[in-house]
């Protein structure tokens, strides 16, 4: 994996501009979930240009991948998911990647959304909180529609901020009964992103007291 990274990493930066932020963010080794929304086909790839480490994603599999990136993520390799349905199959081998001290990377809104930061899906807050490893935020913005530069001969620019890592709130009682717990560790996580991405995508979470916070601050 680490070889694939370092080959694909230079590749795709001739493909586009990419400009990070927070590197220092990323741990040398030891285990994280990197969270960061989902506005088209290219957030994988813009991580993959960004972080230099491996970062395992996991991907719906019904998922047509843009033949200009397929390489990469069969490359790479991906944690096969349903989009409708969470399975346990899928946290079972993303928890065990976080155990090999791996890097995952997750889309909570779970689907492309593609002008604003949505509510988390239930079933990727509950394997962050199985997981109980750092989770670090990722906010990407202007990766839209990349072709249009393309068509002109131009590297898109794509904006990378790469958050603090930060851990969810501790659950006292049962996961499966307590559902408010749930949607509110889900809103919390995509306010760590919301912050991250350019003010026009941050949508109502542009209402939400961690992003007031961090942008006044």
């Amino acid at each position: 994996m680490r070889f694939i990274a370092a080959v694909a990493r230079p590749v795709l930066r001739l493909m586009m501009r990419v400009e990070v932020e927070g590197s220092e963010n990323i741990p040398d080794q030891g285990p994280a979930i990197i969270a960061a929304n989902h506005f088209s086909w290219w957030e994988p790839p813009a991580i993959i240009a960004s972080i230099f480490r491996p970062v395992y994603f996991i991907a719906a599999n019904d998922f047509r991948w843009d033949l200009r990136i397929r390489w990469i993520v069969r490359l790479y390799g991906s944690i096969p998911v349903n989009r409708n349905n969470f399975e346990r199959k899928t946290v079972n081998i993303a928890l065990q990647k976080l155990k090999d001290q791996q890097l995952v990377g997750i889309f909570p809104q779970g689907g492309m959304q593609q002008t604003e930061i949505t509510d988390a899906k239930p079933g990727v807050v509950f394997m962050a909180f199985k997981a109980d490893v750092p989770i670090i935020p990722v906010g990407i913005s202007g990766q839209i529609d990349p072709s249009r530069y393309w068509k002109r001969l131009r590297r898109p620019r794509i904006k990378v901020r790469i958050g603090r890592p930060f851990r969810l709130k501790t659950l006292e009682g049962n996961w499966a009964q307590n559902k408010e717990y749930a949607n509110e560790m889900g809103r919390d996580l995509m306010a760590h992103i919301a912050v991250l991405v350019d003010p026009e995508y941050r949508g109502n979470y542009a209402e939400h007291p961690i992003v007031k916070n961090r942008v006044q601050s």
